[in-house]
């Protein structure tokens, strides 16, 4: 079954010939590309630019995306450089030409870009975040600290700011200038739950056996505009990694089971997922990623709920449950593990990823670092499968999940299940 959106089906509201021409080809575009198929979503696209006439500055920024994701930077940042002339009031068109110009090495037009949409919208989140990565970049920390401190101050009423900042930090090392900004965020927001879990993090003292639901759902909520570009540009490749081992344990496209995409965030894996599933619902805590994973049309069911909660009271059995990029918000993955054993079916799997700790440094089995995401031995992960009733994994393997401040993050892919009654 493959419930997705099609893009031969797009019906677009009656509207003057030409406008209507150019926005199917766009909604067609958006589809295909939503789809993964990135050639034809260009084609279609830059039918729609060139036919356009300068009237939606959404356009370029599609075609900018897909030439992004098939690593053709210098024409993603032609088409957004004509783009900015016909659109120069775009934050939108500046940040993504910041981005660009950061990754093809024009630093100081990265600058200008960047501090040209906060001398006209101060409080972006987005672009002071990306200003101070360049600086930290070049261990400009004052610096960088400057565009952070001016931010919190404009948005006193917004816990966020001071957690980016505190995360980026703790990234270059620079625990000193996380910590003034977390103690300053527990201090103006005392019953938020994010201050003690990341300070938690940074300074390896009491440190809690999961992330705060409150917390997952606020980063997530506040991600899902801007969500899956983020994660093509950090060359994310959960679903490609999923969908791998998938067809390595024996799953085909006629198999029709009742599939669990836990943690189905905006609905990344549910393109993948779709083709061999009779029934797909997605779970997520976060009600804004899980309105982007509506929009895909590939789940029958989605509901909003933490994934411990909903497998430990579902009265549903699945087949096959998808984790992909979620168990890093676990440290202790014993009562996940005896949730989802709960609601899997015999003979059903599971198939999740997880980034790898060093045993030396992980003597608990798990290790939660300074960017609130939870590493994992390879041994405690097989213990804690064994003892939540799972059989010894059918495959194990080591990849690489996505790339961070340039530098690749690794991972665990596994599939265990269980035996067959």
């Amino acid at each position: 079954m493959d419930m997705c959106l099609k893009p031969d089906n797009i019906v677009v509201p009656d509207g003057e010939a030409a406008h209507c021409v150019t926005d199917r080809l766009y909604t067609q575009a958006y589809v295909l590309h939503k789809m993964g198929h990135l050639d034809p979503a260009l084609n279609k696209c830059l039918k729609a630019v060139e036919a356009d006439d300068n009237r939606h500055e959404a356009y370029p920024l599609l075609a900018a995306e897909i030439y992004t994701e098939k690593q053709n930077l210098e024409s993603a940042y032609d088409i957004l450089c004509t783009a900015r002339q016909h659109f120069p009031l775009s934050h939108e068109i500046s940040k993504t030409l910041g981005e660009l110009c950061d990754s093809l090495g024009y630093r100081e037009d990265a600058i200008a870009l960047f501090s040209e949409v906060l001398s006209k919208s101060p409080d972006d989140i987005v672009a002071a975040g990306s200003l101070a990565r360049i600086y930290s970049d070049a261990g400009e920390f004052q610096t960088a600290f400057g565009v952070w401190d001016d931010l919190v101050k404009l948005n006193r009423s917004n816990p966020t700011p001071y957690f980016y900042a505190a995360s980026m930090f703790a990234h270059f090392k620079r625990n000193d200038l996380a910590e003034s900004f977390l103690l300053r965020a527990e201090k103006t927001f005392p019953d938020h739950a994010c201050p003690p879990y990341l300070l938690a993090a940074i300074r390896q003292k009491n440190v809690p056996s999961h992330a705060p639901i409150d917390y997952v759902r606020t980063l997530f909520d506040q991600f899902a505009g801007d969500y899956d570009r983020k994660l093509k540009l950090l060359e994310n490749k959960g679903p490609e990694l999923v969908d791998g081992m998938i067809q390595r344990i024996g799953i085909h496209e006629e198999s029709r089971l009742a599939i669990l995409d836990a943690g189905c965030g905006t609905g990344l894996c549910g393109t993948i997922l779709s083709p061999y599933a009779a029934s797909l619902t997605g779970v997520d805590l976060s009600t804004e990623m899980l309105e982007q994973a509506r929009a895909r049309g590939c789940y029958n069911d989605i509901v909003c709920d933490d994934l411990i909660h909903f497998s430990g009271s579902t009265e549903k059995l699945f087949d096959l449950v998808i984790l992909s990029d979620v168990l890093v918000y676990f440290g202790d993955l014993s009562v996940v593990f005896s949730s989802l054993f709960r609601c899997l079916a015999s003979g059903g799997h599971i198939i999740f990823t997880l980034e790898e700790s060093d045993s030396i440094e992980s003597q608990a089995g798990y290790r939660l670092d300074s960017n609130g995401r939870y590493r994992h031995t390879k041994d405690y992960i097989l213990d804690a499968l064994r003892h939540s009733g799972f059989a010894d994994p059918l495959e194990l393997e080591r990849s690489t999940l996505r790339c961070e401040y340039g530098e690749p993050v690794g991972c665990l892919v596994v599939a265990s299940g269980l035996e067959e009654e």
